[in-house]
């Protein structure tokens, strides 16, 4: 298979990145450059395999995939499926130390930037082959490593290597999940790290961030392994579920800033703001299906928050011409957005928005704008606004920064009038945190200068609206911020405990902070150089647990779990190898709910950034076994969702209104296990059976004709979803007559008129008993009353 057509289109933009890297085509051969591996079939390879052989599924590095434009050839048995590619199972063997060794075949090779229209080994500047993968895992450990067959061109100098097998990446087994049923294992998205050999391979470029894609793959035999490495969850973390890109039609890209917010319901809001304009989505759980919604008009940060209580969305809308923005709300559903509302607007310039601790508030940071004829370096003053869901606000003027930091310099040189955001709109704007005590603080790290010329880096600041001084320098976190602004604007709490970090991937620091009875507490803070991928590099976004311990996400492809009191690693996983970059799409990307964990990630297509997303989960009492695990095969990768290989229908059917009827689901196509059913809306008398997925319905006695319908979701043990539709048409109970005899009605109401009768003259007969009636009688005896007159 070839893909030179594709790589080539992108040939020029590839030779201007590499330019600086440009070697003479005519370097002398090294022993690799006689070699055919990559470039022709092997003729003592087996290349043929059905589409039930176990697979190992794999994309080397997507990222390296990307730059290069696709490979160039895939032969020996190996395959493209979509994203990834599929290596056939050859063996399973067991090394002299007990490890599971697992042999597996197929080659990929890459080349670019070569002299000619058609790559030509020995011709181009980049020639990288990747063959055999081997996976080892030590059953004792739970360690792994990932051998692979490999030759290659060294880009910088154009020194070959040999043909040879190297231990290509580290095994993180641990971030895996797998499935041992019918006598084979299958692992899933198990993490992996380039080796100092698999650096080599990529001519050292990846040294800061040597993430591999994840593996998954099957063969048959025992996973081996027993104890805490994978039947028990006393050391167990979260383990990487799944990992896609967000499915609207037409995809989302990630551009810019992003939100991502749990709904009430269980869903995800994405909510994005590349450079066209704001975008927002409904993802499942079950990452599947997601919904693309209107877009919105919002601040090129994203600003935002989310209050999942009531599934509503509060946000900024960007100065109008005249200086006027606006914050409004509105009700979110799969369907859109429902009574949009104004709350609040002023002339200024926001810069920070967040919800209060107890969410019955949005508060906000605003700049004032310069009256009209000021100087365009105008100090301004700031306003922290909060706003109730009805739209009543209460203002608050905050200190002006020379009120906080009285020795500051402030002329037409030294303007310091950032401590509440930045006026002209070049912060990330989203340093503002409610605290559990009803205040909140604010961070915005930037160079103050003091009297004398000396650069100082700004503090965070308290901001307490009911007190008198409303707004105090967070003097506890001075060591944290020595010499010179760090770039800190990353900033999560929950409440009580604090991290403070810079979302950029150069300035690798963070600092923990303690908030108990209005007092601030530097717990530990670090100043690192760059050291990949360790919990300080690249953060992009950063939860506390239920112990108050720190879960930091990287733009690495790392999970770490630190504890703030001291900054050491608890523990830590891989994730996909899609978070590169996240960093720079400020601080709020991930949700942790219950025993899973949603991180929002960066899939590159062709040079353009779309929208995806990846679930994690905790291990259960089985640890690392995961029943609903399927094997990988060459016909089927566990890439395929389930739901796109079989077909859930139901059959149509008719009831009498006040009958029951019942409709048993048909699948068809490969058999899944663990299907979950639900109704997608309730309907009136209907229901289905969570595990067999048959619906029943109760027609009302009093229905009318018409038909009803309802659709079915079934989720499989893949968390991919089907709906299927039900249709029942209901026809109108016949009327029943009182009674099917003339004869009987007449007999009837006669009997009815004889007891009328009879209950007059029993109650007669009491009133003459009574004496009642004894004038009546004197007046008919007398002839008062004369008749016929």
């Amino acid at each position: 298979m070839s893909n030179s057509l594709r790589r080539f289109t992108r040939l020029s933009l590839a030779a201007t990145v590499s330019i600086s890297l440009m070697i003479p085509l005519s370097t002398a051969a090294y022993a690799g450059v006689d070699s055919t591996l990559g470039i022709t079939a092997r003729d003592d390879v087996d290349s043929t395999s059905t589409a039930d052989t176990f697979a190992l599924s794999w994309a080397i590095r997507d990222s390296f995939d990307n730059y290069v434009s696709g490979a160039t050839n895939i032969i020996d048995g190996a395959r493209q499926d979509g994203e990834t590619f599929l290596w056939p199972y050859r063996s399973t063997t067991t090394t002299p130390e007990g490890a599971v060794s697992i042999q597996y075949g197929g080659t990929v090779n890459y080349m670019l930037h070569c002299s000619g229209d058609t790559p030509v080994r020995g011709e181009c500047q980049l020639d990288v082959t990747i063959a055999d993968p081997r996976v080892v895992i030590d059953p004792n450990t739970g360690k792994g490593t990932l051998y692979a067959l490999v030759n290659y061109v060294r880009y910088s100098d154009g020194s070959w290597s040999e043909e040879k097998e190297v231990p290509f990446g580290k095994l993180d087994v641990s971030s895996g999940r797998y499935n041992t049923a019918n006598g084979v294992t299958t692992w899933k998205n198990i993490g992996a790290e380039l080796t100092k050999a698999g650096h080599d391979v990529f001519s050292n470029f990846y040294d800061n961030n040597p993430y591999l894609n994840s593996l998954t793959f099957s063969y048959p035999g025992e996973s081996g392994l027993s104890g805490s490495s994978g039947d028990s969850d006393a050391d167990g973390w979260y383990q990487l579920a799944d990992a896609r890109i967000i499915d609207t039609e037409p995809r989302m890209q990630m551009g810019g800033a992003v939100r991502l917010h749990e709904m009430s319901n269980g869903d995800l809001l994405y909510i994005n703001r590349p450079y066209e304009g704001s975008t927002v989505a409904v993802v499942p759980r079950s990452l599947q299906g997601a919904v693309a919604l209107p877009r919105l008009n919002m601040l090129n940060s994203a600003e935002s928050s989310f209050d999942p209580t009531t599934d509503t969305l509060t946000w900024i809308e960007p100065p109008t011409s005249e200086g006027d923005f606006t914050v409004k709300s509105a009700h979110v559903t799969r369907e859109g957005f429902d009574g949009e509302k104004i709350l609040f607007t002023a002339n200024g310039v926001p810069t920070a928005l967040t919800r209060s601790f107890d969410g019955s508030r949005t508060a906000l940071i605003y700049l004032e704008n310069p009256p009209t004829g000021a100087p365009w370096n105008y100090l301004r003053g700031a306003t922290f606004v909060e706003i109730t869901p009805d739209g009543e606000s209460a203002s608050t003027p905050l200190p002006a920064t020379s009120d906080l930091y009285p020795d500051v310099l402030i002329d037409e040189d030294h303007l310091s009038n950032e401590t509440f955001g930045n006026p002209y709109g070049f912060s990330d704007n989203d340093g503002l945190r409610a605290l559990s005590d009803g205040t909140y603080i604010y961070v915005n790290d930037y160079n103050l200068t003091v009297t004398g010329g000396e650069r100082r880096p700004a503090l965070p600041v308290h901001i307490t609206p009911a007190a008198d001084k409303k707004a105090t320098l967070i003097e506890a976190f001075a060591p944290a911020n020595p010499l010179a602004a760090h770039g800190y604007h990353g900033v999560a709490t929950n409440g009580s405990r604090i991290a403070i970090y810079s979302d950029r991937q150069n300035n690798n620091t963070y600092a923990f902070l303690d908030y108990t009875d209005g007092e601030f507490t530097l717990l530990y803070w670090a100043d690192h150089p760059y050291e990949a991928p360790g919990p300080y590099s690249a953060i992009s976004s950063v939860v506390f647990d239920d112990d108050s311990n720190a879960i930091i996400a990287t733009g690495l492809n790392k999970l770490f779990l630190v504890d703030p009191n001291n900054g050491e690693v608890i523990k830590e996983s891989t994730l996909a190898g899609k978070t590169k970059g996240t960093n720079s799409h400020y601080p709020e990307l991930m949700v942790r709910s219950g025993d899973e964990l949603f991180i929002a990630d960066r899939r590159e297509v062709d040079y353009v950034d779309y929208a995806g997303v990846q679930r994690l989960t905790l291990p259960d009492g089985a640890g690392q076994r995961d029943e609903s695990i399927q094997p990988v095969r060459m016909g089927k990768s566990s890439a395929t969702p389930t739901a796109d290989t079989v077909e859930l229908t139901y059959p149509a059917t008719t009831v009498k209104a006040g009958e029951e009827v019942t409709l048993t689901p048909a699948v068809t196509g490969e058999t899944p296990t663990k299907v979950t059913y639900s109704l997608k809306q309730s309907v009136a008398g209907m229901s289905v059976h969570p595990s067999t997925g048959i619906v029943t319905y109760a027609a009302p006695a009093n229905a009318p004709a018409g038909t009803v319908t309802a659709q079915v979701v079934a989720t499989y043990s893949d968390a991919s979803i089907d709906t299927a539709p039900v249709t029942i048409t209901v026809t109108a109970a016949e009327k029943t007559p009182e009674s099917s005899s003339v004869g009987s009605v007449f007999t009837t109401r006669f009997t009815h008129i004889l007891a009328l009768f009879a209950a007059l003259a029993g109650g007669i007969g009491w009133l003459i008993h009574t004496g009642v009636f004894a004038p009546l009688q004197h007046m008919l005896a007398n002839g008062l009353f004369h008749f016929n007159r």
